[in-house]
């Protein structure tokens, strides 16, 4: 599995935390995961590790990172954006936030590539927009290198 597919993966189970209130701290979880048009994926402990420290960073700072998708949704009330764009961002915000091994442009790439295949026409730009808002009001300039 790669890290695009890693980073697909949590993506998916944000969002099924959000819509079914599953445990992501449960091993049973990342199993199904594991499992992509019932076909088994090789995952390797790397990308477990970033599984398992992401959705428990991105359950953990939720209210963090609502505050802040709220803040830059200009427009925009937490509760009217859509659930897929919702699990996009704060998978995104947290990476960008948290995961110094990640390059905050890679962040914002791969989650606007996430938002074309999942979601509707404008999130694309919507999402890029509010991660480009972030990086640039909101990280440290030593992040951005």
């Amino acid at each position: 599995m790669s890290r695009r597919d890693a980073r697909e993966t949590a993506m998916k189970l944000v969002y099924q935390q959000m819509i079914n209130e599953v445990d992501l701290e449960d091993e049973s979880t990342l199993e199904l995961a594991m499992f992509r048009d019932k076909k088994e994926v090789k995952i390797t402990e790397k990308d477990q590790a970033y599984l398992r420290e992401v959705l428990a960073g991105v359950e953990e700072q939720k209210k963090f990172l609502d505050e802040i998708i709220e803040r830059l949704s200009v427009g925009w009330q937490l509760k009217r954006i859509p659930f897929v764009d919702l699990a996009i961002l704060r998978l995104a915000i947290f990476e960008m936030k948290f995961k110094e091994d990640i390059p905050v442009s890679v962040a914002i790439n791969e989650s606007v590539e996430l938002s074309k295949k999942y979601c509707g026409d404008a999130s694309a730009s919507a999402i890029n927009g509010i991660l480009g808002n972030f990086a640039r009001k909101e990280l440290s300039a030593e992040r951005l290198k």
